[in-house]
């Protein structure tokens, strides 16, 4: 019996149990709401107006990425409703392009053990001011708060303008390598330099200097007058000149500096250093820029960062840390893991006003957690984050959870059956959960479903269809994903 026909038997329109992955699974991200997720979401999640950190530890599977995929609707509905109180989202689920730009400075195999929580925030900042950038300069789909945009930023004052600019230059990663958007986003923010205009003070000193010294003879005036306002505008031309060196060697170092600084952001020291004299001098605005040995100036950047985007109407921000098992230079190996996520785990960084750090992580950094030292646990306080010390799901939670799902594949208009519905007469409630409960987790249990269905159909002739799955294959079916999960948690094969 073809699988097609048993579902379309129950007015099911697709397989609810097919999908793997949430990001492919297109049964939950038509559902991608809190009922369709963990019972522990609303802990995890928060509330939108006072962004908190979490940290979640669950095994593959069981949830992760549906939680992040969630939170982000959730943060969405939220953000078109609220007007003064929106969240800027940044998702920290691709670390590639960070961790390489920070491989990059270290000639060895592992270069992990050397990343610092000050690395961290620079990658995030980065993400953030980009978003942002791209949202002003019309790049991505408008977001609420940016109706009016030139009209906000040109009514912001001029230190925040100024500050915009700047983060732009530290931050800012556009997609196109010979992008102009910093000039435009400069001339939005009405950042002039003096730059030019000393330029060109200092060569009308020298003409007019110069004319005077070589023709000053001609002019109806005393030789010493014309020597002494000659060189007078020889000299000015002079000083601008040598001020213009002096400030194109301070930037030059300054932006050497920085770039040695910020490990997880692709630079230039030239591109930097000519970002940075567009802007001025950047010393008088009093923002403090990210120099070797200062840990706070991440802090304060991430406050003025939240003060420019409060001028959009958004009052917090929320960073989605997922999937750091997955860049190329981790590949799942939980040492390494450790060696990236240690250095988020700070109470001072985690316990950020306005800001929240959601760090879903894998199982595997659990039991590491577990067997660390006193100091750690002082430093992390773990005990004041809201964690969630393993993503556990039960029988009942996954049956609920299957039915939300066969409720979205049923066809328009008929009555939605239930899982249960499936199974004869002598298979009571108690059975499928009980073979549900010993999944565990999203996917596996959608894998016995899965495996139950197709079982069921492979052995049921086209002649002779048979609705209803009996006891046996229940019991078979789950007897062995729970050995493939023995198996798979033992290491003895894959998942």
């Amino acid at each position: 019996m073809r699988v097609f026909d048993f579902w379309r038997h129950w007015n099911v329109l697709e397989n609810p149990f097919s999908a793997e992955e949430a990001t492919d699974d297109p049964v939950f991200l038509r559902l991608l709401s809190e009922e369709s997720t963990h019972p522990d979401f609303a802990k995890i999640y928060g509330t939108p107006e006072h962004p908190s950190s979490a940290i979640v530890f669950g095994e593959k599977g069981s949830g992760k990425t549906a939680l992040r995929l969630t939170m982000e609707k959730q943060y969405a509905l939220h953000n078109e409703s609220s007007d003064k109180q929106r969240v800027w989202v940044v998702r920290y689920d691709d670390q590639n392009a960070a961790l390489d730009t920070f491989a990059s400075r270290y000639k060895e195999e592992n270069p992990l053990r050397h990343m610092r929580l000050e690395d961290h925030q620079d990658a995030m900042l980065a993400l953030a001011v980009t978003k942002l950038v791209d949202t002003l300069m019309g790049e991505r789909p408008e977001l609420p708060g940016f109706s009016r945009m030139r009209r906000r930023v040109k009514r912001m004052n001029r230190r925040k303008r100024l500050g915009l600019c700047l983060l732009s230059a530290l931050y800012d990663q556009p997609n196109s390598l010979t992008d102009q958007r910093f000039e435009r986003l400069r001339k939005l923010a009405r950042i002039q330099t003096m730059q030019v205009a000393e330029w060109v003070a200092a060569g009308l000193f020298a003409l007019i200097g110069a004319l005077l010294l070589l023709f000053g003879d001609s002019l109806e005036m005393p030789r010493w007058v014309s020597l002494a306002v000659g060189g007078i505008g020889l000299v000015g031309a002079a000083l601008l000149v040598l001020l213009q060196g002096a400030e194109f060697f301070r930037t030059q170092t300054l932006a050497a500096r920085l770039r040695r600084e910020i490990k997880t952001v692709s630079h230039t020291t030239a591109d930097l250093a000519r970002k940075l004299r567009l802007i001025g001098r950047t010393r008088s605005a009093g923002i403090a820029l990210p120099m070797p040995g200062d840990h706070d100036s991440r802090y304060e950047l991430n406050r003025f960062l939240l003060a420019i985007l409060e001028e959009f109407g958004y009052s917090g921000m929320v960073v989605l840390v997922d999937r750091v098992d997955e860049p190329a230079m981790i590949n799942g190996d939980a040492q390494k893991m450790k060696e990236l996520v240690w250095p988020m785990l700070n109470n001072k960084f985690l316990q950020q006003q306005h800001i929240g750090i959601k760090l879903l992580l894998p199982i595997e950094l659990r039991y590491l957690v577990h067997r660390e030292s006193e100091d750690f646990y002082m430093k992390a306080r773990l005990d004041k984050q809201c964690m969630i010390d393993r993503l556990a799901w039960s029988g009942s939670a996954l049956y609920d959870l299957a039915n939300m799902r066969l409720k979205a594949c049923c066809e328009k208009g008929e009555q939605s059956v239930v899982l249960s519905d499936f199974f004869d007469d002598d298979v009571v409630l108690q059975d499928v959960l009980d073979a549900l409960g010993q999944m565990q987790q999203p996917r596996d249990a959608f894998k016995l479903l899965y495996q139950v269905v197709h079982e069921h159909c492979s052995y049921t002739p086209n002649e002779d269809p048979v609705w209803k799955i009996p006891r046996l294959t229940l019991a078979q079916v789950s007897k062995n994903q729970a050995r493939r999960l023995n198996d798979m948690q033992r290491g003895l094969q894959p998942a």
